[in-house]
């Protein structure tokens, strides 16, 4: 018996456009080797004789745009595995107009005119600007780290569902000149900015997972909410993981309303404020809730942080943790929409908590707090140990525990 073995050899090709011939995709000659690139090719843009405009919904396994013009018109480009978009120009009129799957996403240096959905294990934002709506998500186990010095000038969502750090602004900021949608569904962190960011648009945020939402870091600069401009919880709410505020600053006084879940002890839907400034106009009362603010880290301090005005605690629970020698003042003004049930102070360092004007006798040898009758109960913790307070009457009544 003869046996006989066919064996065909289906190997992707490499592509790069010329524009020999004229402007479209589809024309064989515009191609270095020629043919149509296949939906398993990769496919290098540059500039050539003329620019390249796609005639029909494409798709194709890899793409890297270094120079020239990337035009889709009303079409969708599709790409499965991974793009490295690392200058030139994307415009397009779809919705989307770049579909982005696969292994990593790179943006570095290209302005993209075009809405775009980004779906992959990693996401890497390093200097591009993008002048349409933009999905940006994270979906694997492998960090990305974004270098920074991205513009958005339309409504951008950024979201990590993967088990790896989705990090941008590393090395330089980000600009946001419209609204920011921040999704958590993973394990690990979002890191929305480490150095100097301006947020010229609303924030919405929503963390559904156990990891982190970053606005600002511990090693980073200070970030700037424009005047006039609000943070909230998005329509996913944040009902897990921990929301962290570091170094950063409200301009203006707009009132600020964030609601988180919390079980009030570093669990799920906490909100931690360190070394940041939000104000709040005292005619229209905005609130927090489901606070902690801590400001222990491992082995230095943190700064001073104020919540004045309308921007105090209205949770159910409160849990605050003020660092070494450091001064944290909550609520200087606050109006009855702000009356909080339960507050909890780990004061394990010494240091002076300030709440509202009203003072009252020292709760440990350094420690003292200032308390407002507004809230109803206060539970003091201090490296020596514990002391419950039931506030009467402007004065905090208990025993030493």
């Amino acid at each position: 018996m003869n046996c006989a073995f066919f064996i065909v050899n289906c190997q992707a090709a490499q592509k790069t456009w010329t524009g020999t011939t004229d402007t479209a995709w589809t024309t064989a000659s515009n191609w270095s080797p020629g043919g149509v690139p296949a939906s398993t090719d990769t496919v290098t843009i540059v500039t050539g004789s003329n620019q390249c405009h796609l005639t029909q919904n494409t798709t194709i396994n890899r793409i890297t745009l270094t120079s020239g013009t990337l035009q889709l018109h009303g079409f969708t480009l599709t790409v499965n595995n991974h793009s490295a978009f690392n200058g030139g120009t994307v415009s397009g009129t779809a919705n989307p107009a770049l579909i982005l799957r696969g292994t990593r996403t790179t943006f570095a240096g290209t302005t993209v005119n075009a809405i775009v959905e980004t779906i992959s294990n990693r996401v890497e934002l390093n200097g591009s600007t993008f002048n349409n709506k933009c999905y940006l998500e994270q979906t694997g186990d492998t960090t990305s780290n974004g270098t920074g010095s991205n513009t958005f000038n339309d409504t951008v969502t950024l979201a990590n569902s993967g088990t790896a750090n989705f990090n941008l602004a590393q090395n330089t900021g980000d600009t946001y000149h419209a609204l920011l949608k921040v999704y958590m569904t993973g394990t690990h962190d979002l890191v929305v900015s480490k150095k100097t960011c301006y947020f010229n648009g609303n924030i919405e945020l929503n963390l559904r997972g156990s990891g982190e939402i970053y606005l600002g870091t511990s090693d980073g600069d200070s970030s700037f909410l424009a005047s006039g401009k609000t943070i909230s919880a998005g329509d996913s709410g944040i009902t897990g993981g921990v929301v962290i505020f570091n170094k950063f600053v409200q301009q203006g006084n707009t009132s600020q309303t964030l609601t988180a879940t919390s079980n009030g002890s570093g669990g799920n839907g906490v909100l931690n404020i360190i070394s940041s400034v939000f104000n709040g106009n005292p005619n229209h009362p905005g609130k927090f809730d489901g606070i902690m603010l801590d400001y222990e880290y491992a082995n230095g301090k943190y700064g001073n942080a104020t919540i004045p005005g309308t921007s105090c605690l209205t949770s159910q629970y409160a849990y605050i943790i003020p660092g070494w020698d450091n001064l944290m003042t909550v609520a200087d003004y606050c109006s009855t929409a702000c009356a909080n049930n339960s507050l909890e102070f780990n004061n394990r360092h010494l240091s002076e908590i300030r709440l509202q004007r009203y003072e009252t006798e020292d709760i440990s040898n350094s420690s003292k707090a200032q308390v407002n009758r507004r809230f109803d109960a206060v539970k003091f913790e201090t490296c020596y140990g514990q002391t419950s307070r039931t506030l009467i009457q402007n004065r905090l009544k208990g025993a030493q525990g």
